[in-house]
């Protein structure tokens, strides 16, 4: 069972959520708190599995807590689902930078927060989240590793936001190859709702990625795309290019 501790200033939300998360059969809420300071110390005692975190709480906010985790609690790795009614291209190049598993935006449904921490839970190998997984669930966290795997010869940090909704378009993509002609209408807006994000985030998170591949400049990037320097690559461009390279891999036995 996973241990969740969740902090938030918004009492009613709070409790919503609390209340909901504790209903499931997986998960066990160990602590909840309304302001930050608290909340930092709380997780310095219980060490939870799963921390889901408001950005703006009393005394120390969301980024505060996340950096002195990272900073002052080595071999400490919990699942960290940030939550914020902001959703500014600041807030997400922070957020980023954290190296965070997931950024929902307020308003979310507890049904999307749980969906997140269960994939994440998948991506890591958890037990319980294996013991309750499907074929099918098993069968789509090898196309996300082999996807994971491509973006990492080009240079992509794995552990980003960015990445891991680049990683969830492609493979949607792989699923349908018609939502290459309806990015913006139908692709995008998967995405969003399964990170909790807008359409835009999205976008712009996935244009940082290819920033990143521009900039890395590895020999796969230059095979992929001879104009690597030369002209914008464009989204909809670069995933169609990436999942053509994975078929192709599949198909070779590569990947």
């Amino acid at each position: 069972m996973q241990t969740v501790f969740i902090a938030d200033d918004n009492v009613h939300w709070l409790d919503i959520l609390s209340e909901t998360i504790q209903r499931e059969p997986d998960f066990n809420i160990v602590g909840c708190s309304q302001n930050g300071r608290e909340a930092l110390e709380q997780i310095e005692h219980l060490r939870p599995d799963i921390i889901v975190l408001d950005i703006i709480m009393p005394e120390y906010d969301g980024v505060y807590i996340v950096r002195h985790i990272r900073e002052n609690m080595p071999g400490y790795r919990p699942i960290i689902n940030i939550l914020s009614g902001i959703g500014t291209d600041t807030v997400i190049r922070i957020l980023n930078d954290l190296d965070i598993d997931f950024f929902s935006l307020k308003p979310v449904l507890v049904e999307t927060i749980l969906l997140n921490l269960r994939s994440v839970l998948k991506l890591r190998g958890g037990s319980q989240a294996a013991a309750h997984a499907a074929p099918e669930a098993t069968e789509a966290d090898m196309r996300q590793k082999q996807i994971l795997d491509v973006l990492c010869q080009l240079g992509i940090s794995p552990r980003l936001l960015s990445t891991k909704q680049t990683v969830c378009a492609l493979a949607y993509c792989l699923d349908d190859e018609s939502k290459f002609a309806l990015t913006t209408k139908i692709l995008y807006p998967e995405v969003a709702r399964q990170f909790g994000t807008s359409v835009g985030a999205v976008e712009r998170n996935i244009r940082s990625v290819i920033r990143q591949m521009q900039t890395s400049k590895v020999e796969l990037a230059y095979r992929l795309f001879d104009y690597l320097n030369t002209r914008k690559i464009k989204n909809s461009e670069f995933l169609y290019t990436l999942v053509e390279y994975i078929k192709k891999s599949s198909h070779n036995g590569r990947t």
